[in-house]
């Protein structure tokens, strides 16, 4: 048998992190990225951001407690931009 190899908590976590990543990626539309959300609507990252700050988006989700990867759900992104036709 090999020796345990010793492994700090961050490297860990750095590892779950990327592997949500990844898994998130792979997911068939259902959720966003910042980035995603912005190429949904036509604006920018940064004007995203804006909206976020100042509490005009649908908060993001977190599919995983694992990792802090943010994520919206089309169908709340898709309601929050109906929404905002009437007014």
């Amino acid at each position: 048998m090999s020796e345990p190899v010793a492994v700090s908590l961050a490297e860990v976590a750095e590892v779950v992190r990327r592997v949500v990543r990844e898994e998130l990626g792979r997911l068939p539309g259902e959720w966003l990225s910042l980035r995603q959300v912005a190429e949904h609507m036509g604006v920018s990252p940064r004007y995203i951001r804006q909206l976020r700050s100042r509490a005009e988006l649908p908060e993001p989700a977190r599919p995983s407690s694992l990792g802090t990867v943010l994520r919206w759900r089309r169908r709340d992104i898709d309601a929050w931009l109906e929404n905002r036709k009437g007014m």
